[in-house]
């Protein structure tokens, strides 16, 4: 059963101040392009960084640091469910290769159902969780079952909160 692969982790399990290390996130992303609406994408009344801008391909400053913690956060992602007798973690990738964009979404903005055939695990961070919501999709799709999940799971204020998900192929 997929949904007993999910995990839900919290960037303060990573860092000491997690306010002051999301606003400094949030600084670094402000200065990387975005496109309102991008033809193509799932992304409703928001913006969404552009395809050809992978966040970690050559990641500096905040952004290194949060692509390491994501390393991190995928191996205690495999340890925990390593012992399932399924193929989805039998047949787990050994070769990280990430790909982050990031998607502010503006009052009732949303993404729409979508998945990446091409990933294997799947993350949200969300940022900020308030009017103006950041959130940084990694390494895969959002699910339209995980989007009302994580609607259920996050409150308005409590931001910081991941999710890591399997992306399921048929």
């Amino acid at each position: 059963n997929p949904l007993d692969l999910i995990h839900i982790t919290n960037l303060s399990s990573h860092v000491n101040d997690p306010v002051s290390y999301v606003e400094s996130v949030v600084d670094e992303l402000n200065k990387i392009k975005i496109v309102w609406e991008p033809d193509g994408k799932s992304t409703v009344n928001g913006f969404q960084s552009p395809q050809s801008i992978n966040l970690f391909q050559s990641p500096t400053g905040k952004i290194a640091e949060l692509k390491s913690i994501i390393v991190n956060e995928i191996e205690a992602y495999y340890l925990k469910f390593k012992s399932q007798k399924c193929r989805y973690i039998q047949s787990f990738p050994t070769t990280r290769n990430l790909y982050g964009w990031t998607v502010t979404l503006k009052q009732q903005g949303h993404q729409t159902a979508h998945i990446h055939p091409g990933g294997w695990l799947s993350g949200i961070i969300y940022l900020r969780v308030v009017q103006k919501v950041y959130f940084l999709t990694l390494f895969g799709a959002i699910l339209c079952l995980l989007v009302d999940l994580s609607q259920l799971l996050l409150k308005q204020n409590e931001s910081h909160k991941w999710i890591l998900f399997p992306i399921i192929k048929k």
